[in-house]
């Protein structure tokens, strides 16, 4: 019997652990709806989260006053040691971080007007940093609007040749021009710097999501990754890698037709 109150008595200090914990703990968050423009309406989910009592702060990456500036881009090539191996972010918001209005909400989320530039005709989504909190303290820093580059087409490819990257938040406009991608080899040390290709235009916003460049004519064979810096964002603006085997192009080794001995014209259109 004694056995069995002491069992019983264990639990109930567990789950009233439990339940401190829960009330004590800080707010966390679980997900941000992105691309997360300046100035418009997102969503931020997680855990403690209270519209009536949650703050919610955000800070610019890429500048010390954590605000945005579109007149001051990013050159890529002073961040590159940063390319696969972003910076850690500061555990609570910095002094000059953006509050972030509220608007509603739930228990396990809110509707926040996004901050991330001083300037109200800004509407970019500029690589940032958010917190929530309240009285327990400030949640763990999440970021928001890297570029993301999600797959590479195609993944083989000869030098000299256009690989084109597919993902989000590579431009964003005349406040935004488009992201640089850049290529390293596997084990290696150096960024190269990719030319930009001609963009397809099917929608007049694809360049936001596909980026189009070309592979140096003298690069060796073997096997790289694909790195895209947004411009914005300084050593935290840079992409996760994506795998690319650069091979040589195969020589042809069927029949050669001369199609004007055939009765074409060979002007391009007949």
């Amino acid at each position: 019997m004694e056995h069995r109150q002491g069992v019983a008595t264990i639990c109930a200090l567990v789950a009233l652990l439990a339940q401190w914990q829960a009330v004590s703990a800080a707010p966390e968050i679980a997900f941000v709806t992105e691309p997360a423009c300046h100035n418009e309406v997102i969503v931020v989910t997680g855990e403690g989260l209270d519209p009536s009592r949650t703050k919610v702060k955000a800070s610019y990456l890429g500048s010390a006053d954590g605000a945005f500036d579109p007149g001051a881009l990013d050159d890529p090539r002073q961040f590159v040691q940063h390319a696969g191996r972003m910076p850690s972010v500061p555990d609570a918001p910095p002094a000059q971080a953006l509050d972030c209005p509220v608007l509603g909400g739930g228990e396990r989320f809110l509707h926040v007007l996004m901050q991330c530039a001083r300037k109200p005709w800004v509407f970019v989504p500029a690589t940032t940093a958010l917190w929530v909190g309240d009285e327990r303290g400030w949640s763990r820093p999440y970021v928001v609007n890297r570029p993301q580059a999600h797959w590479l087409s195609p993944r083989t490819q000869a030098p000299g040749e256009v690989i084109r990257v597919f993902g989000r938040t590579f431009a964003w406009g005349h406040q935004l021009p488009p992201s640089q991608a850049f290529l390293r080899k596997v084990g290696g040390a150096e960024l190269v710097p990719l030319r930009r290709a001609a963009q397809h235009r099917e929608d007049g916003h694809t360049e936001r999501w596909c980026l189009s460049a070309w592979l140096p004519k003298d690069v060796a064979p073997g096997e790289y990754e694909v790195f895209v810096h947004g411009r914005h964002g300084g050593p935290y603006g840079w992409s996760d890698a994506l795998s690319l085997r650069v091979a040589p192009e195969p020589e042809w080794t069927g029949a050669v037709v001369n199609v004007r001995e055939l009765g074409a014209k060979g002007d391009g259109l007949s």
